[in-house]
């Protein structure tokens, strides 16, 4: 049936990605075109912990958080506020906002947040957004702080 669907025209359905790769990841919700773009970003590390940066290179906020996955399962509680969220996720190749490749999408929206968007490889975010291993270096660092 799926090759007579496909044969008819009807585009194949796209694949979810393994869960795991929502951590180590820096997930965007645009690209920004300068170091002044206000942006928000966020990381979600092995461990247990995560980090929200809103802002721009140059001036943002940090917001940590501890995190519970369970395959696409995430709940989340935010360590400044103590307010708690539980959303699912997936994680799909897409072009919606290229260069982007990948885009997560949370359902409830996290925080207002309904769809994320990241690199493949590092190699690409690198040639797009060329601080965006400075930022989960210093997310990596501020877990290990805490």
């Amino acid at each position: 049936v799926s090759l007579l669907v496909r044969a008819c025209g009807t585009p194949a359905p796209v694949e979810t990605q393994d869960p795991k790769e929502i951590l180590g990841r820096v997930w965007f919700d645009k690209l920004p075109a300068t170091r002044k773009d206000p942006v928000d970003v966020w990381i979600f590390l092995g461990g247990g912990i995560g980090i929200e940066d809103k802002g721009s290179f140059y001036k943002f906020t940090i917001e940590m958080f501890d995190l519970e996955r369970r395959g696409s399962e995430l709940e989340i509680a935010f360590l400044q506020d103590g307010k708690k969220a539980k959303t699912t996720f997936d994680i799909k190749p897409c072009d919606d906002k290229p260069p982007f490749n990948r885009c997560l999408t949370f359902s409830p929206p996290l925080r207002g947040v309904s769809k994320l968007y990241g690199f493949a490889y590092d190699d690409e975010m690198d040639a797009h957004v060329a601080w965006g291993r400075s930022v989960r270096r210093t997310a990596e660092a501020r877990a290990r702080e805490r």
